[in-house]
């Protein structure tokens, strides 16, 4: 039973320091919420689903048959999913509770970290994609793969245009303008 005079901590506190944003902390962590609401965390929502319904129809369509004939290219698909879903999931999280933004990871360029893995895993999921639309071994399951491998793509790449967008308007923020008045001139001789 608690007592109203009691001063032990909350285990759940709201706190929102700025206007928009929302966290909550649960047991010393911080939860940030207007990550999970916006569009980069929504996108990482969607990519999550995507990469992992991509990995399971796929898995779940293996016969001997097709594996002899085109094991490496189903392999190749099932590690570019399954590799996505778990960086996206790793990355999702640490957005959410704030973990870029501790001492260890500060010194991380998140938003060109960003640009550079949605870059990787665009090329990746759209070159396995290919490669499972052409060896579909007429399987539902691998036509379905093919399908939400290209989904994949085009979510992974919407991320990364995002964060390239991002990055840019940071840079574009950060730069300073010099007038031809302030440009130092080396000497002729």
């Amino acid at each position: 039973m608690s007592n109203p005079t009691d001063d032990s901590p909350d285990p759940v506190k709201v706190d929102t320091p700025t206007p928009g944003s929302e966290t909550i902390e649960i047991f010393g962590i911080k939860l940030d919420f207007s990550y999970m609401k916006s569009i980069p965390g929504m996108l990482r929502v969607g990519e999550i689903f995507l990469t992992l319904i991509a990995f399971s129809c796929v898995a779940a369509s293996r016969n001997y048959y097709c594996d002899y004939k085109y094991a490496s290219g189903y392999n190749y698909f099932e590690f570019v999913s399954i590799s996505a879903f778990i960086s996206t999931l790793i990355i999702y999280i640490m957005y959410i509770v704030d973990l870029h933004n501790k001492f260890v990871f500060k010194f991380v360029p998140w938003k060109l970290a960003d640009c550079v893995w949605c870059g990787v895993y665009t090329l990746f999921f759209f070159i396995a994609s290919c490669v499972l639309a052409s060896n579909g071994c007429s399987q539902g399951g691998n036509k379905a793969g093919a399908a939400f491998g290209f989904f994949s793509t085009i979510a992974i790449g919407a991320d990364g245009f995002l964060a390239f967008w991002e990055l840019r308007a940071e840079r574009m923020c950060t730069t300073t303008h010099r007038s031809p008045a302030t440009i130092d001139v080396p000497e002729q001789y």
